[in-house]
């Protein structure tokens, strides 16, 4: 199906991205599904093909997929630990027992907090949250808390995208008293808490199977409780905590499938129509269009802002905002964190343009792993300068703020690198350390840092694919523009929600007139093009490749994405494009 002209004298405004795209070199192809594969599942050879491409390979499975819904969802009492769990939360309820939610503070423990504080409300209980603070407290439990909370009434303490390896904090609970369950889903790297029931999917069970999904998030975990709580005190599904629980799968990086999926699928159709107070008044304050979210607005809309708090103030006022009913105090939160999240950005560019000088002066890119440090860098921001530098780069980074004679380091790393198994096996003492494959955090004393970055880097070496930089950029299948039409999106469209284990399509197309190129947004910082090809015109953006204009020819390769323009009550295809270079 060819499109015929869609444009017009009007210009719709830009929407630039939270982080201007790079551009690569090296493109290749997905390896393409066996033949017949289409007629295998009943479906166009395309579709079929995109289906392939993000591991479905049963006519069975297709249904599942495309439609998002419960038959992704594993049953709760699947998770070892369950059963004992559910019954010793029933059991303090109805003593009218306080129950004390612990979490983390980032957005994936906050929102979980909020899951099971909700969760204790509406089943007759009293929650009492407890989010610690960053640069205070660092992450994990800690026997203040726990006294503070055994001081406050709890009978029982719920730990929350944090506890597995809290077994003398855990044991020091019991000794105040303290009932404790644990939900989590990092990885042990030493003793689990005993006789505690504790929910981790990914935790190998002494008896029994394995819970069937083991790329559940905190926030995941959490809901997997409230949902079987829920049913054992005769409730509905509480999908309503779904919109919560997508929040934390989307900030974790968790992986879009199976249970993930739907939980974020689920989520974002709720979020579109949300009646969380605090959320629609953080989409207010940051202008963000719930009607139309997708996983990626979460990422760059509404996640940092609940970010904001955790990183440079008290975690604790995101909390307050997901689960405030009251509009007012809503608006006045929300305000607090966008001012926090405007200074956070101040904050993270000029900290990431200094770990970059590290870099380039040092040649720490010509390294498996790289490692910064500065004892000038706010601990609330050493998280995003691993991110920017793992992405930019290529390789497992771990930012570290010195304080105190210690470094607290944040790690990140690229898939095909186990960044917390890797920090694990270099043998050093750490004094805390946790985390999972892509992202983990520690802290050490400093004089270890030379130690360190040796051998971190010798074991970041040892896991071999993915230590370094790829420069490759996959796509899907060569298409004629004319096959860019709305049936084609629709179905990608229903392919979503993309992220992490389900990226969107990336296509290519060779030979495309440039029948207009300017740059525009700003700086200059981007390119608007018109294209044409096998008689289809059709618009594109390519962000952050204002730069590129002068490598534009009359005809291009390149590789893109395919997306819809709604400006001015259009809906108008639009290609985003990913790389481009002169027709081959």
């Amino acid at each position: 199906m060819t499109q015929g002209n869609l444009f017009s004298q009007e210009e719709p405004p830009v929407v630039e991205p939270a982080e201007p795209a790079e551009t690569k070199n090296a493109w290749r192809a997905l390896p393409p599904p066996p033949v017949g594969f289409g007629e295998k599942l009943g479906l166009p050879a395309l579709h079929a093909l995109l289906l392939y491409n993000r591991g479905v390979r049963l006519p069975s499975d297709v249904a599942s997929f495309l439609a998002v819904d419960e038959r992704l969802l594993n049953d709760p009492w699947l998770l070892p630990h369950m059963d004992e769990a559910v019954d010793l939360l029933g059991k303090v309820i109805e003593a009218d027992g306080a129950v004390a939610v612990f979490g983390d503070f980032d957005v994936d423990g906050i929102s979980a907090t909020a899951v099971l504080c909700r969760t204790v409300t509406e089943l007759g209980g009293r929650p009492i949250p407890y989010i610690p603070n960053r640069m205070a407290e660092g992450h994990g439990l800690q026997p203040d808390a726990i006294e503070h909370l055994a001081g406050q009434g709890a009978k029982l303490l719920i730990t929350v995208d944090t506890g597995t390896t809290a077994a003398p904090e855990v044991a020091f609970a019991r000794s105040l008293g303290l009932e404790v369950i644990i939900t989590d889903h990092h990885v042990a790297s030493d003793d689990v808490p005993k006789d505690v029931p504790i929910l981790n999917p990914g935790l190998i069970p002494l008896v029994g199977e394995p819970y069937p999904y083991t790329s559940l998030t905190g926030a995941g975990v959490a809901f997997k409780l409230a949902q079987a709580a829920c049913e054992r005190a005769g409730q509905p599904f509480p999908e309503h905590l779904l919109e919560l629980a997508a929040l934390g799968t989307v900030a974790d990086v968790a992986p879009l499938t199976g249970e993930n999926r739907f939980i974020v699928g689920r989520g974002l159709q709720l979020l579109r129509k949300s009646g969380n107070t605090g959320i629609n008044a953080i989409a207010r304050c940051g202008d963000i269009d719930l009607s139309s979210l997708v996983a990626r607005d979460l990422s760059f809309g509404l996640i940092p802002r609940l970010n904001a708090a955790g990183r440079l103030d008290d975690p604790s006022i995101s909390l307050r905002l997901l689960t405030t009913e009251d509009q007012a105090e809503a608006a006045e939160l929300a305000d607090r964190l966008e001012a926090m999240n405007n200074e956070r950005r101040r904050i993270a560019d000029k900290s990431v343009r200094e770990a970059e000088e590290m870099v380039s002066e040092a040649s720490l890119h010509e390294k498996a792993a790289i490692v910064v440090s500065s004892p000038d860098w706010h601990l609330g921001v050493i998280g995003l300068i691993a991110g920017r530098l793992s992405e930019r780069h290529g390789r497992p980074v771990v930012a570290a703020k010195l304080i105190d004679g210690n470094m607290r380091a944040s790690s990140r790393g690229p898939e095909g690198i186990n960044v917390v198994e890797a920090i694990g096996a270099t043998g050093l003492p750490f004094l805390r350390m946790g985390g999972h494959a892509q992202a983990a955090g520690f802290t050490l004393e400093q004089h270890h840092l030379s130690d360190f970055e040796r051998l971190f880097a010798e074991r970041v070496a040892e896991q071999g694919s993915g230590s370094g930089a790829d420069d490759t950029i996959e796509y899907d299948c060569e298409l004629e523009l004319s096959a860019v039409n709305h049936p084609n999106f629709e179905f990608i469209n229903s392919m979503a929600p993309f992220g992490r284990g389900n990226p969107a399509p990336n296509f290519i197309t060779r030979g495309v007139q440039v029948l207009d190129a300017r740059t525009v947004g700003r700086g200059d910082g981007h390119l608007k093009l018109r294209l044409s090809g096998s008689g289809t015109d059709l618009e594109a953006i390519a962000f952050g490749m204002g730069p590129r204009l002068a490598e534009l020819g009359s005809e291009i390769d390149l590789v893109y994405t395919i997306d819809i323009n709604d400006w001015g009550g259009r809906r108008r295809l639009e290609l985003k494009v990913v790389d481009f270079r002169p027709a081959s």
